[in-house]
């Protein structure tokens, strides 16, 4: 049975008779009639029987009209939803960044996106925030927010900003009557960070690592607030962006540094398949560097 078949019995059924049906259908009542002995012939069973010259459903013709009500809705849907997509009205967009910081700023981006699109369906994947790329290249993301480019050649980047990283201490730490801390300083200290696996901290990957620098402990919490509570409590020393802990530097039991004399900034790029083809990702990357080039 084809679809051609379902949109004959939906049609017969709503017409009455078979030269409304093919004048609907737009094909000769032959046709028509040449489709209908099909159908029921592959089925072993009439669905149709006249009775005052219009075309009545037998009990085998009404379960297969309510199984193509079904389907030929069905079928609509997707199709209009297939056209949504080609035409970039419509879908879904699932994002993730590589650092929980990054979904500080990501809802003022997603509630102007949502404006000018409002039937995308804007999906952010936290599960994804422990391997972005690893998620891009599985398809179950359409765009990632990173702090670092792989060498992966089906990926595509581009550079969104740079933010500076500050360490923070407890108000009495020895390195308070300092301006800056080097990389290898932190070798004596316990260092508090987000709970991510080590090759996703950019502090440890980026510019502790290539100082072959270990420090004595790495303590891992899951979000800002514990972060900046365990270093006011003497629990060790933090290595942030400042964007994000500015508001904890009004703090008196707080102090902030540069790391390193010339200071470190971490670089963000937006991610995405060379291959994706939807429209609205694409405006969402030329709003998300719009955006982020205006803070």
């Amino acid at each position: 049975m084809e679809l051609r078949h379902l949109r004959l019995v939906r049609t017969l059924t709503r017409e009455g008779t078979l030269t409304a049906a093919a004048r609907h259908l737009h094909l000769s009542q032959p046709a028509l009639s040449h489709q209908l002995r099909e159908i029921q012939e592959e089925m072993g069973a009439p669905l149709f029987q006249r009775a005052r010259k219009r075309m009545v459903l037998t009990e085998a013709g009404r379960r297969v009209l309510e199984g193509a009500e079904t389907i030929l809705l069905e079928m609509e849907s997707v199709e209009a939803d297939v056209a949504r997509l080609a035409s970039g009205e419509g879908g879904t967009l699932r994002i993730a960044t590589a650092c929980y910081t990054g979904y500080h700023w990501l809802p003022s981006i997603l509630r102007a996106f949502r404006r000018r699109y409002p039937r995308v369906n804007v999906k952010v994947n936290l599960a994804a925030t422990r391997n972005p790329i690893a998620s891009l290249l599985e398809g179950q993301l359409d765009l990632a927010i990173l702090n670092r480019r792989d060498p992966e050649p089906s990926i595509q980047y581009r550079k969104l900003f740079d933010d500076e990283m500050i360490v923070l201490v407890y108000r009495d730490h020895p390195w308070t009557r300092r301006t800056y801390v080097r990389p290898e300083e932190f070798a004596g200290e316990t260092v508090i960070n987000y709970d991510l696996p080590d090759e996703e901290i950019f502090f440890l990957r980026d510019v502790l690592a290539p100082a072959g620098v270990v420090p004595q402990e790495i303590m891992k919490l899951p979000t800002t607030d514990a972060v900046i509570e365990m270093v006011k409590a003497e629990m060790g020393v933090a290595v942030q962006v400042e964007w994000a802990v500015r508001s904890y530097l009004r703090s008196s039991r707080l102090r902030s540094l540069r790391l390193t004399r010339r200071g470190v900034k971490r670089p963000w790029y937006v991610a995405r398949l060379k291959s994706s083809g939807l429209s609205y990702v694409s405006d969402f990357v030329d709003h998300l560097t719009a955006h982020v080039r205006s803070r």
